[in-house]
């Protein structure tokens, strides 16, 4: 792989969502974090909490939309981590409260417009990152030890997802690929590159969703 483009040294170390529908939030605050140069962790569960409260539902379980995560951002803004720190599981409805705090709240406006592939490199190119909202197959679950999703067929839809593009580049081939941040650790994580993988776009692996 030819990388043309990788932002990943400018960010902080990957981390796991859990099985709590946060990727969205997860993606949202690595680029506030990179664009703020914070110099420790920003709150997810904060973003998330106030996120899902804007969203028609308000149910934790299906996520935030992309419209309630750029006004959250922008309107709620986020405190610094140990204000609140991420948690492993779903609190129940009535347990889920902001706890009381005095840090300042950080706040970003997001650019929410859709990108098609190529506005997706150039914003790259550009050295700013791309929050994604995807339409997830089966081959983003296997991905190979290089980082590229294989070709499979059938590869049928198996749900939303949200990542960060963090950068792009080429195969021997001269077919061009994104490269992801993802929100899950190190797992689905070619080896050396923790919570990345090289995702092709677009193709029948993924559809950009928002």
């Amino acid at each position: 792989m030819i990388v043309d483009v990788d932002l990943r040294p400018q960010f902080q170390g990957v981390r796991h969502q859990g099985q709590r529908s946060a990727c969205l939030a997860f993606a949202t605050t690595a680029a506030h974090e990179r664009h703020i140069a914070a110099p420790e962790l920003l709150c997810v569960e904060y973003l998330f909490y106030h996120s899902v409260q804007r969203t028609p539902g308000a149910d934790p379980g299906a996520g935030a939309s992309m419209l309630a995560m750029g006004d959250a951002l922008r309107d709620d803004g986020q405190p610094v981590e140990a204000v609140w720190p991420y948690l492993a599981a779903q609190p129940a409805p009535g347990a889920w409260t902001v706890p009381t705090f005095k840090n300042p709240v950080l706040k970003a406006t997001a650019d929410m417009s859709s990108r098609d592939f190529d506005a997706i490199v150039a914003t790259l190119d550009s050295d700013r990152p791309v929050v994604l909202g995807l339409v997830i197959t089966a081959s983003f679950l296997r991905c190979t030890p290089s980082g590229r999703l294989p070709p499979l067929n059938p590869d049928p839809a198996r749900s939303g997802h949200a990542v960060l593009a963090v950068g792009h580049g080429r195969d021997p081939s001269g077919d061009q690929h994104i490269l992801i941040r993802n929100s899950w650790g190190a797992l689905g994580a070619p080896a050396g590159t923790p919570g990345c993988r090289v995702l092709m776009l677009p193709g029948n692996s993924a559809t950009p969703r928002s």
